[in-house]
């Protein structure tokens, strides 16, 4: 693996069903059965591969925000 190479991308946040941001990454590993997948950190400690750098979560009210506009781009005319 090259220096700067790391088993996995960190792909973006989810948030579970109390609200509790966690963290989502493809793995990019050379010749892993699991390449291509969506993990979190558990599974790639799980599998015993490297946790990139990870970005902090939003924050909370920029989560909301963001729901906001979605939600009303939505019902928009």
């Amino acid at each position: 693996m090259a220096k700067n190479q790391s088993d996995a991308v960190f792909v973006g946040w989810q948030k579970t069903s109390s609200g509790e941001p966690f963290a989502l990454y493809n793995i990019t590993a050379a010749h892993h059965p699991s390449r291509g997948s969506t993990v979190t950190d558990q599974t790639l400690r799980k599998l015993h591969l490297t946790i990139p750098k990870t970005p902090a979560p939003p924050p909370r009210r920029l989560q909301v925000e963001n729901f906001l506009v979605r939600y009303w781009k939505k019902i928009a005319f």
